[in-house]
């Protein structure tokens, strides 16, 4: 009946999209007894399938041709034959070539930049041209500056250089100094690598041993407490107890008939069996210590067009902190659960929790007095675009552990689980209680400390001034007061007049994190982005310009004095627990850079500190990863840099990445700008006109920048399990008629060229 297709048999038949013996054939139908049987769809999103007439893998290996397999933005096969699963969508390009996503090295996407001019002045023959040049010139940043704070990616700069075939970047500031993160020009707004590399200005060995030192004092002050940190939980909370076992249900109890007759006397009774030196304790009253922890039940007040709302609460306290879950009238159209998790602290009755994203904002906010088995207290949405008022009830104290009882697998599960990059402007109350943007009832005024909490700019600021011609650094001293948006205050310079320093009025206006305020007489403007009790920036006063960063270290009045640059856990935890050490932003790309988290970029001032400063990174251990920066000291190193393992960052034009690649040290392409990262494709092609193999050129752009920058299993190649970020091109990527196809970023099409 079966078997074959001959005349009198069954008809069930295969109905193939090519050679049954092909690698990328798939079925098309299925028949049995004459009549098609319908096959569910799959219930995951179909897999992407590439079929190209070559293939490069960026580790050197070329495909001819190749396919590559993607399944969740993830490579799972890359070959010259994949067998395809049914339902596979494929994008068959027999002339195209495919290469990895490239990477610019050296870029300043994302940091503002401030324009000037200039007159130069050029003789062309016998005439002599006067032309005005604009040039942009980017901020000098530290090793402590945080580039979460000043990078805003998918901006117009990401689309242009997307559109070259970029995918992914390293931005930095200028100057050869400070961090590094490593950002995707598509998809992901969050940095691959927050402090990817360290830029270091190497004046000599000595001033890197130092910071080197200061890193391993760190590093040992650390495993130290890790051991402090487990004798003291083992004291307090005993050896580690086993897993729990799986709950059973008691067996029932047999009713037994009382025994006819008087009941014995207790003197008769048999006594108990106890074993010596052992008593057995009574049991803890549940729940009776803990004024937190349970289930809370009340309602919210002061929504619009509706008085009340029920809510619920679901807390675990833990010493001081507090984790949990906050269920009421609010939802969320994307990127966070119905659930609003919650975490806080609660000392001398007061229950302070909040939930905030990685950028700082505040989603929702509450705080309540617990008397009792009652809380009152405020709660807020959207960082006070919606507030008012609660009061809950405790219904269950924990008589089984909290986290059991709260779905999602518990509060710490749940905070994982939010999106960090959640829109703001996506929240919104139930229908029926109408727009959260109608007026809000008034609230009572609150205290001078809450006042003062919840005012990042007012306060006295003391810091320092960078960039002054002559003289470097100087301090400076700022007294800001804010009002709504307006910030008035007065700043004294290191500008010295006649008489001493100079003090000028300043106003200006404080939104979005951002804070600019400019001088009244003296033309002196600063820009800085606050975060807690801290500001960074670049001041100007007419020619001249730089960096500044200050601290807080005076409050209004009210709010008592500033916690300052150190962090806020006190030195001893009231438990008695050992205080974890802290390294401090300046000292944190250094801890990285020992723990090979953090590649170190070095820009030497000669070849001498270069000579003496490779040999030794090339004996610590751990490996260090190093990066130098191309100049007159890289190239009369070069078989130095090869016996280190170094990589050399190499700008625009020239002969050099033809000779580094020749000498057999890794090359990184960097376009040491913002709008010279949508060049970079071009910079390499001059190099392979300028003696560079096809092969070198194309690992300079993707292999060797992610394998150096510490991200080489997730970019940079085509290798299985990498992200499936990758170039389309309508020939060789290096000959200029060629043209870009189609880009894809974790497997999504994010550009595709219909010409």
């Amino acid at each position: 009946r079966v078997g074959s297709l001959e005349r009198g048999k069954d008809a069930d038949f295969l109905l193939l999209s090519g050679d049954p013996f092909d690698a990328g054939t798939s079925i098309l139908g299925v028949f049995r007894g004459g009549k098609p049987v319908e096959i569910a769809p799959p219930k995951a999103k179909p897999l992407l399938a590439i079929r190209a007439g070559r293939v490069h893998l960026g580790d050197g290996r070329v495909l001819e041709p190749g396919t590559i397999l993607i399944e969740k933005g993830k490579i799972v096969a890359a070959a010259k034959e994949v067998t395809l699963p049914p339902g596979t969508r494929l994008i068959d390009r027999p002339d195209a070539e495919v290469t990895p996503g490239f990477l610019d090295a050296d870029s300043r996407l994302g940091l503002r930049a401030s324009s000037s001019s200039r007159l130069v002045r050029r003789r062309l023959g016998a005439m002599v041209v006067t032309r005005r040049i604009k040039s942009l010139s980017f901020p000098r940043l530290g090793p402590d500056a945080d580039l979460g704070l000043l990078v805003r990616p998918g901006g117009p700069g990401f689309v242009q250089a997307l559109r070259s075939g970029v995918t992914a970047v390293l931005v930095a500031g200028a100057g050869g100094a400070g961090r590094g993160s490593l950002y995707k020009t598509a998809v992901e707004k969050k940095p691959l690598a927050s402090i990817a590399a360290l830029h270091f200005p190497l004046s000599s060995l000595r001033s890197l041993q130092g910071n080197l030192a200061k890193a391993d004092a760190y590093l040992k002050k650390l495993e130290a407490w890790k051991k402090a940190y487990a004798a003291w939980r083992k004291k307090r909370f005993g050896p580690a107890s086993r897993p729990a076992r799986p709950f059973r249900a008691p067996p029932k109890e047999e009713k037994k008939t009382p025994p006819k007759g008087p009941a014995p006397s207790p003197a008769s009774r048999p006594a108990a069996k106890s074993s010596p030196g052992k008593t057995r304790p009574a049991p803890a009253p549940q729940g009776a210590a803990d004024p937190v922890s349970g289930t809370w039940k009340g309602t919210v007040s002061g929504l619009p067009r509706r008085k009340t709302a029920p809510c619920i609460l679901r807390l675990r306290l833990r010493e001081e902190r507090v984790t949990g879950l906050f269920q009421g009238p609010f939802r969320f159209k994307k990127g966070a659960p119905p659930v609003i998790p919650l975490r806080g602290r609660y000392k001398d009755g007061t229950l302070d929790l909040k939930t905030r994203t990685r950028s700082g904002q505040t989603l929702f906010e509450l705080r309540a007095a617990l008397t009792g088995e009652d809380m009152e207290g405020t709660w807020s949405l959207l960082g006070g675009r919606m507030k008012g008022t609660f009061k809950a009830h405790r219904e269950k104290k924990p008589a089984a552990p909290v986290w059991e009882e709260i779905p999602h697998g518990g509060p710490e599960l749940v905070l994982e689980e939010i999106d960090d990059d959640v829109d703001l402007s996506e929240v919104e109350v139930d229908p029926d209680l109408g727009d959260f943007t109608a007026p809000l009832p008034p609230l009572p005024p609150p205290g001078p400390a809450a006042l003062a909490a919840a005012d990042p700019v007012s306060g006295t600021w003391k810091g320092e001034l960078e960039g002054i011609p002559r003289i470097g650094k100087a301090p400076f001293t700022a007294k800001l007061t804010l009002s709504g948006e307006k910030v008035t205050g007065s700043v004294t310079l290191p500008f010295h007049r006649r008489g001493g320093p100079s003090s000028e009025e300043l106003q200006g206006t404080y939104s979005g994190g951002m804070l600019r305020v400019s001088g009244k007489r003296v033309p002196i403007r600063m820009e800085a982005t606050l975060g807690k009790d801290r500001m960074e920036g670049n001041w100007s006063l007419g020619p001249f310009k730089g960096t500044f960063t200050a601290e807080r270290v005076e409050k209004p009045k009210g709010g008592g004095k500033a916690p300052g640059p150190a962090p806020e856990k006190p030195k001893a935890a009231p438990t008695g627990a050992p205080a974890r050490p802290e390294a401090g932003a300046s000292l944190e790309p250094w801890v990285g850079v020992l723990r090979g988290e953090t590649s170190l970029i070095l820009h030497p001032a000669g070849p001498a500190a270069l000579a003496e400063a490779l040999p030794y990174l090339a004996k610590r251990k751990p490996r260090i990863r190093v990066i130098v920066a191309d100049g007159p000291a890289a190239r009369k190193n070069l078989e130095a840099l090869k016996k280190a393992g170094a990589a050399v960052l190499v700008e625009p034009g020239g002969k050099g990445p033809a000779a580094y690649a020749r000498a057999g040290v890794p090359v990184l392409f960097g376009s040491g700008s913002a709008q010279g990262t949508r060049w970079i494709p071009f910079y390499a092609a001059y190099a392979v006109s300028k003696g560079m193999e096809k092969e070198d050129a194309l690992k300079a752009l993707t292999f060797w920048p992610a394998r150096y920058l510490g991200a080489g299993e997730r970019i940079g190649s085509l290798l299985p399990g990498r992200d499936a970020d990758l170039v389309i091109w309508t020939g060789d990527p290096f000959d200029m008629k060629s043209r870009i196809s189609a880009i894809l970023v974790s497997g999504k099409v994010v550009f595709q060229n219909h010409e």
